[in-house]
């Protein structure tokens, strides 16, 4: 194994955009305030952009091709947040490299974790027949807690991922590498986010949700005028100190015939009233 010079870290104040979709979330003050936060917290998806900022600026297009990251949120990230996302020296194997990554705020707390890869060879990406893309209705239907377990489908409408949703997202994720403006190509936070977003937007719980972990594995580019769909599913459904959570497996899905990324995520789904207390 080989290491060499360790990437500067980059700062970003945590932002917070005005979406239609966050009333009655804990990305809404009102909402958030009820499960013991101080405010709207900041979704897992845009620190997971903010995350990989260093992959994208230490590897570039290769990363987005074949490359992989990991995030796990530890704590809160709140609207006007100082966040400071830091890594270790790359690590150089026999297999690619490899990065750890860290997110702190002003006071030092870390607030995600994380790790990025780039392996020597491609991987093969899922079969995707395997993945149908469901029509989500609207609206999404409420499933009791003890109804919901494995085997359940995420819903997705495809969407065209025009230059302003790239902008808007660049923008978002306080964005500084050029190639994604560029060449127009879909930025590795908006992937998690649509199939996130569509997640949320199949089934309503008993509370908001709160993203936990994620795993992304990159196949392709997917670039401005790309239809974009997701397709998922429930893998496993556990419960921890009174909050429920849920395994899934994920792909993004480009103009109905390329699987572009994949991933598995970790999720509260009914969260506990005192959880951030």
């Amino acid at each position: 194994m080989t290491v060499s010079t360790q990437p500067a870290p980059i700062t970003i104040v945590a932002s917070l955009c005005d979406d239609p979709h966050f009333k009655g979330s804990i990305h809404d003050d009102v909402s958030a305030r009820t499960f013991g936060y101080q405010g709207a917290l900041v979704p897992g998806p845009v620190v997971y952009g903010y995350l990989s900022q260093i992959p994208i600026e230490v590897w570039g297009l290769a990363w987005l091709e074949r490359g992989t990251m990991k995030s796990h949120s530890r704590r809160p990230v709140y609207q006007g947040d100082e966040i400071t996302v830091s890594c270790s020296a790359i690590e150089r194997t026999d297999v690619g490299a490899s990065i750890r990554l860290t997110a702190r705020d002003a006071k030092g707390q870390e607030v995600a974790s994380g790790e990025a890869t780039l392996p020597h060879g491609s991987a093969e990406p899922p079969d995707i027949a395997e993945f149908p893309v469901i029509p989500l209705v609207d609206p999404p239907p409420m499933v009791p807690v003890e109804e919901f377990g494995a085997g359940r489908r995420f819903g997705s409408n495809p969407i065209v991922m025009t230059r302003g949703v790239l902008d808007f997202h660049l923008a978002e994720f306080s964005e500084r590498w050029p190639g994604y403006a560029a060449q127009g190509i879909a930025h590795t936070g908006y992937l998690m986010r649509r199939l996130v977003r569509d997640s949320v937007l199949s089934y309503r719980h008993e509370t908001p949700g709160i993203f936990v972990t994620a795993r992304m594995q990159h196949f392709a580019l997917a670039r401005v005028d790309d239809s974009l769909a997701t397709s998922g599913v429930v893998t496993a459904i556990y419960e921890r100190k009174g909050q429920h959570y849920y395994d899934s497996d994920h792909v993004v899905i480009a103009n109905g015939s390329r699987v572009i990324a994949s991933a598995r995520r970790s999720t509260i789904y009914v969260v506990r009233r005192s959880a951030a207390a």
